[in-house]
C-alpha cells in the first residue's frame, strides 16, 4: 500500500538502530514499541519530504509560536506544540521532572522557541522526546487496562498521533480510525487506522 516508502522507514529504523536503544534504555521501555509507534510517521515522512520548505513556517513559528505556525518536523513528524505539551506535563509531575526536566524551556520567548526549532530538527533529540513521551502516556493512562500487550500500543501510537492529554475514551475511540495517511477528511476506504500500521510493524519486524 505505502510502496518504497515503507521500504525506506524500514531502512531508516535500521540505520538509527543504535539511537532507538538507548532511547530504550533510558526510558526501560520496549524499543519495538518505541520503534512501532513511529514507524507510520517514517512512512508519512517519506512520502511528504520532498513537498514542503519549512524555513518560512520556522520563522512563523519562533516569532509568533505554535498558533501562528504549528508544522511536523523531522522523521518522527513532531509538532512544537506537541513539544510544549509534552513539557508542560513532565513539569507538573515531579518523577518525570527529575528525570526529564532538561527537556523544558520554561520561556516564551522566540529565543526559546528556536531552540525547541533546533532540537527538533535533530534525530537524537527527538528519540529523547519520544523516551519521555512514552513514560508520559504510561504515568498519565497507569489506570487503564488493556487486555493484550497488541492493544496497549494501539492506544500508545494513537495517544501520538491525536494527542496524548486526550481522554482515554476519546483516543479508544480513534484507534480503529481509518485516516492514515491523509487524514479523517479523506475517504477512510482508501485509508487504514495509523493505530494498525504500528502493531503490523511489530508483529512483523
Amino acid at each position: 500500500m505505502f510502496g518504497s516508502d515503507y521500504s525506506k522507514a524500514i531502512i531508516f529504523l535500521q540505520q538509527n538502530g543504535t539511537y532507538f536503544e538507548l532511547a530504550a534504555k533510558w526510558s526501560g521501555k520496549d524499543p519495538r514499541f518505541l520503534k512501532s509507534i513511529v514507524f507510520p510517521e517514517l512512512i508519512r515522512y517519506h512520502q511528504l519530504s520532498d513537498l514542503f520548505e519549512t524555513a518560512a513556517l520556522e520563522w512563523l513559528y519562533v516569532e509568533g509560536g505554535s498558533k501562528a505556525a504549528d508544522f511536523s518536523i523531522g522523521h518522527l513528524q513532531m509538532k512544537p506544540s506537541f513539544i510544549e505539551t509534552l513539557e508542560g506535563y513532565v513539569s507538573s509531575v515531579e518523577s518525570l521532572r527529575c528525570k526529564y526536566g532538561f527537556l523544558i524551556l520554561s520561556g516564551s520567548g522566540s529565543s526559546f522557541r528556536k531552540q525547541r526549532i533546533v532540537r527538533l530538527k535533530m534525530i537524537q533529540w527527538q528519540l529523547v522526546y519520544l523516551a519521555c513521551f512514552m513514560e508520559a502516556v504510561t504515568h498519565r493512562f497507569a489506570e487503564e487496562d488493556f487486555n493484550s500487550e497488541q492493544q496497549w500500543l494501539r492506544f500508545m501510537a494513537t495517544a501520538y498521533n491525536s494527542g496524548f492529554m486526550k481522554e482515554p475514551g476519546y483516543l479508544r475511540s480513534q484507534m480503529g480510525l481509518s485516516a492514515f495517511p491523509y487524514g479523517p477528511k479523506f475517504e477512510a476506504n482508501m485509508q487504514v487506522p495509523y493505530s494498525e500500521v504500528a502493531v503490523d510493524y511489530f508483529l512483523n519486524h
